[in-house]
């Protein structure tokens, strides 16, 4: 997802002052929720600059679970530009899981291959109709699960929208071994891993053109988390990937509502039909959950804007998982010194005994 910041400015002469604008007036109507206050002041009142409670020592293997998601915009330039971060991530942050997104393979010959860790198995969900395009990795510790479940798309159907790998759907079935005892709650569960498409900006209208393929691939996914929690064990979801969509008014630097309604991820649709697929799966945003009145926190940056001087970012990537789980979240972080893409990995902890 890439920004410019001239775009806001000339799309902004394009569309009405908002609170005068009939489409804003109409849509108020329609999604109320979503009409974020204009008054910064009042919005901001509890807001506090994130700092985040436990750090690498903390962590404890036995007691707690750690999965990773990163958007790497080409997993192949990683591995021959920045490998040295993806290490870092490997052998300093050890990952139970870790979930990639817009890997960019061209195909899966050869793939098998590429960034390969001793300890990890990984499965691979490519676009078939466009070579080099999205796609998502899932890579488990062997220690963790030795069997995992990989499944590509959407289990409900398997039209061309499923095919763009997009969606990387895990289930594990965790048991005892050597190293922890996992509490029956948490032995097994979904591991989701998406590749949200973007509703994209037109710069002359200020519209966004893909905002109805965005709609559509957010109900197909409701779709998906139903169909997989309708079989007779149901098991709890953790959900993570690029999420693509700003549904607070903290999660872009400017915090400014104006220029956010000129941003592809905050227009109404996409921060309520976000809302409508947590509640209808069931789940809670983590980072919101954990740190309610935190700000300042992103996980993208444009690299045409220069976007990491000055934290100049957005929050479009992070996890959110079944409220039943809720309890075991410790913490959750952005990972901001891992480079090599427009997007940082966000590591999720919980508990689990």
């Amino acid at each position: 997802m890439v920004l410019f910041r001239s775009s806001f400015r000339h799309a902004s002469k394009k569309v009405q002052k908002l609170e005068t604008c009939p489409k804003y007036e109409e849509m108020k109507k329609r999604y109320p929720n979503e009409a974020i206050p204009r008054d910064r002041q009042e919005y901001f009142k509890n807001s506090v600059y994130h700092r985040r409670q436990l750090f690498a020592r903390d962590y404890d293997p036995s007691r707690m679970m750690k999965i990773i998601t990163w958007n790497v915009a080409s997993l192949r330039s990683i591995c021959n530009k920045y490998l040295e971060q993806l290490n870092k991530i490997m052998f300093y942050e050890k990952p139970d899981i870790l979930c990639l997104q817009e890997t960019k393979l061209s195909t899966l010959v050869g793939s098998e291959k590429l960034a390969c860790f001793n300890g990890y198995t990984f499965f691979d969900s490519i676009s078939m109709e466009r070579k080099g395009y999205s796609g998502t990795r899932t890579y488990i510790r062997s220690s963790l699960c030795s069997s995992p479940s990989h499944t590509t798309g959407f289990s409900h159907n398997t039209d061309k929208q499923c095919i763009e790998g997009r969606v990387t759907t895990t289930r594990l079935a965790v048991g005892d071994d050597s190293r922890r005892k996992i509490h029956p709650s948490i032995g097994e569960f979904w591991v989701v891993n998406t590749y949200v498409p973007t509703s994209g900006l037109d710069k002359e209208t200020g519209t966004f053109p893909k905002l109805g393929v965005r709609l559509q691939w957010d109900e197909e996914l409701r779709k998906h988390f139903q169909h997989i929690q309708s079989e007779k064990k149901k098991l709890p979801i953790i959900w993570t990937g690029d999420f693509n969509v700003l549904f607070d008014l903290d999660h872009h630097w400017k915090k400014d509502y104006h220029t956010m309604m000129q941003t592809p991820g905050f227009c109404f649709e996409e921060r309520y039909s976000f809302r409508q697929t947590l509640l209808d799966a069931g789940l809670i945003e983590c980072f919101r959950h954990k740190y309610p009145n935190s700000s300042n926190s992103y996980t993208f940056w444009s690299n045409m804007e220069r976007g990491r001087i000055g934290n100049r970012g957005l929050r479009l990537d992070g996890f959110a998982i079944s409220r039943e789980l809720s309890h075991r979240i410790l913490e959750t972080h952005s990972l901001h010194w891992i480079k090599g893409s427009d997007h940082c990995p966000v590591a999720l902890w919980l508990a689990v005994d």
